[in-house]
């Protein structure tokens, strides 16, 4: 009695595992079609999951190389030099320092300066100057500007006699631009207005000297960044690239 018992699960087993086995013989088709769909299920998954991830990859590389070329690349600024007395001339010439301030050498460097006395008295900011036209290069220079480097330059003829400048309210601009290669291919470029109030010179010098060497006539500290005239390119992140 109890060995009939013992058998029976093995039989029920049994019975089941042939009737499993004769469903699989009777559906092989069928089984085998779900098995190739759950298959290119899994494989379309996969794939997907492999994609993203690459996609993810390369934005992240696009993030990185964007990041480097905003922190390496060349920045080139305009620092006020002065409105200085010319040698054996009793006139002056504006001049700046061109420093780059980046991690790459600037290339291509073109820097125009241009400096004008205003044409009235300017007593307050309401009756400064707003617009600076500059003048088109024909031709571009192929200078280099090492990282940390700087390079000095005069304002373009016509220069301006000292005593046209002992008058009372006006202003001189010292004003231009700068076009150079950043480094990575692009063209930039920084425009630059600097002013000197008359009032700021050095009363010392007289007007008809002819000095044997250069000399400030209205030095460097007292320029003031224009409030127009200063600007630089947009922003890599809303420039197409090149």
């Amino acid at each position: 009695m109890g060995g009939e018992e013992h058998c029976a699960p093995y039989n029920l087993a049994a019975y089941y595992l042939v009737e499993i086995k004769e469903t699989i013989d009777d559906n092989d088709g069928l089984i085998t079609a779900l098995a190739t769909i759950v298959i290119a299920a899994f494989t379309g998954t996969l794939w997907k999951s492999t994609h993203d991830l690459g996609v993810a990859g390369e934005r992240q590389m696009s993030l990185i190389e964007g990041n480097a070329r905003k922190e390496l690349r060349a920045y080139l600024t305009v620092v006020p030099d002065g409105i200085n007395q010319l040698i054996g001339e009793p006139d002056v010439m504006g001049h700046v320092v061109l420093r780059n301030v980046g991690r790459l050498p600037a290339r291509n460097v073109t820097l125009v300066v241009t400096m004008e006395l205003s044409p009235g008295p300017e007593p307050d900011s309401f009756f400064r100057r707003e617009i600076f036209n500059i003048r088109k290069v024909a031709t571009e220079s192929d200078r280099v500007i090492q990282p940390g480097g700087e390079m000095r330059q005069g304002s373009e003829k016509p220069t301006i006699a000292m005593s046209e400048l002992s008058v009372p309210d006006h202003n001189v601009y010292v004003y231009g631009i700068v076009k150079y290669d950043n480094g990575y291919g692009r063209r930039c470029f920084t425009r630059f207005c600097h002013r000197y109030a008359t009032a700021s010179r050095d009363r010392s010098l007289k007007v008809d000297s002819r000095p044997n060497k250069s000399r400030a006539f209205i030095s460097a500290d007292k320029a003031r960044y224009h409030n127009y005239g200063n600007s630089a390119e947009p922003s890599e992140d809303t420039m197409p690239s090149p």
